[in-house]
């Protein structure tokens, strides 16, 4: 976000509700699921990873399914394949019951404190801020305030004062 964290967002974040928004958008894009769509298409014969008697790389198969995965989400949102894709990737591979659970669990016992500098621990948001795409109104805000990259400069450069002390 491009909105300073407060207590209230922090508080506002850690909601089992988010499991089911949030969530949802990034698992939609997430390789993750089209890992686990490549699982299920193979099975369903819709990809041959044998072809004359020539075996297809993993490059190649990844390539098809991905472009069955893209069609079927733009075409056929509700196929059945693409639920069983999610669901075996809610399963396998995020287990939301459990994450749900911890949320719930850690959700009072979090300490907010405002920083005065960049955290140690904050260094690999820090050094994704040039290659991170914010669409929409994030983008928007973001050219409209001046001097955004010389703060992240700063910010980087603090945080390296502060691994070397």
């Amino acid at each position: 976000s491009v909105e300073p964290v407060t207590e209230d967002l922090v508080s506002e974040l850690l909601t089992a509700d988010i499991l089911a928004d949030d969530l949802e958008e990034w698992l939609a894009e997430s390789p993750m699921l089209k890992r686990s769509f490549r699982r299920v298409a193979t099975i369903a014969g819709l990809v041959e990873q044998n072809h004359n008697r020539a075996k297809k790389s993993l490059k190649q198969v990844t390539f098809s399914t991905d472009l069955i995965y893209d069609v079927l989400r733009k075409y056929e949102p509700d196929h059945v394949l693409l639920h069983l894709a999610r669901t075996d990737a809610e399963r396998e591979l995020l287990d939301l019951e459990r994450l749900k659970d911890m949320i719930l669990a850690y959700r009072n016992q979090i300490r907010f404190r405002a920083l005065p500098r960049p955290s140690p621990l904050s260094l690999p948001i820090i050094l994704d801020v040039r290659t991170e795409r914010l669409p929409g109104a994030g983008l928007e805000r973001l050219l409209a305030e001046q001097g955004m990259e010389e703060t992240a400069e700063a910010m980087m450069h603090e945080v390296e004062i502060a691994l070397v002390d």
